[in-house]
């Protein structure tokens, strides 16, 4: 936890990654915020003491943190993986979210590009075998097969959001570009924004630029929202 603003921004991190992936940012988002970065389940310090990972479980983490911390409304900024947390989250939470920032989401497998589809699986399959000899890799192959797992949202259920969205990408991302035009138009409140000559790392390689335009988005929207 960081900052002191009225407004609440709840950053969720990609897959196998961890709450201090956006160390870049965090302090120059909680000079307008406060900021809450999670790890979540089976990441980094957090436990599961389930044999799976999903994104109903996650969703039920995120709103038992929200409640222990007195939080009745937020904003989120989910990256990647975290991306496609965040949306799902307010879809079944969409009272609780004023407004929503979208780094990259992939709502789907194939929306990826080829090359981190395979690489994807590669991954999971090797976790997932290793994982029956060796208890070590079961944290990992959980962790994996969420990276492969089709997101639990109809073309409706994204149509009839009405939560400020902000999408954003890199040029060069692992996500097909024509994936993001996509959910732009499905949206019915959404901005994009495109971060250049760069691929899914713009976080790391632009932190000025990425929380300017977080900053901008939320003091035009969340306020609105009462976060």
């Amino acid at each position: 936890k960081s900052g002191s603003g009225s407004t609440h921004l709840l950053l969720i991190h990609g897959n196998y990654g961890k709450a201090a992936y956006f160390d870049t940012i965090t302090d120059l988002l909680a000079q307008q915020f406060s900021i809450i970065a999670m790890n979540t389940r089976d990441h980094a310090d957090s436990t599961n003491t389930q044999q799976e990972l999903t994104f109903d479980l996650v969703c039920q983490d995120i709103s038992e943190l929200l409640a222990h911390e007195g939080i009745t409304k937020t904003a989120i900024f989910g990256f990647s993986d975290g991306a496609n947390i965040g949306l799902f989250y307010t879809i079944l939470h969409p009272k609780q979210v004023v407004a929503l920032i979208l780094g990259s989401p992939n709502l789907t497998f194939n929306s990826l590009k080829k090359f981190f589809q395979v690489e994807s699986r590669v991954l999971y399959h090797v976790a997932h075998f290793l994982s029956s000899l060796l208890p070590v890799f079961k944290r990992p192959s959980r962790i994996f097969s969420l990276l492969t797992a089709e997101l639990p949202i109809s073309n409706q259920q994204l149509e009839q959001l009405t939560t400020p969205c902000l999408l954003l990408y890199g040029e060069t991302d692992v996500v097909k570009p024509r994936h993001i035009t996509k959910l732009y138009k499905q949206l019915q409140q959404a901005e994009r924004y495109i971060f250049h000559s760069v691929g899914h790392r713009y976080i790391k390689k632009h932190p000025e630029e990425v929380a300017s335009i977080i900053t901008n988005f939320l003091k035009l929207h969340a306020s609105k929202g009462g976060a």
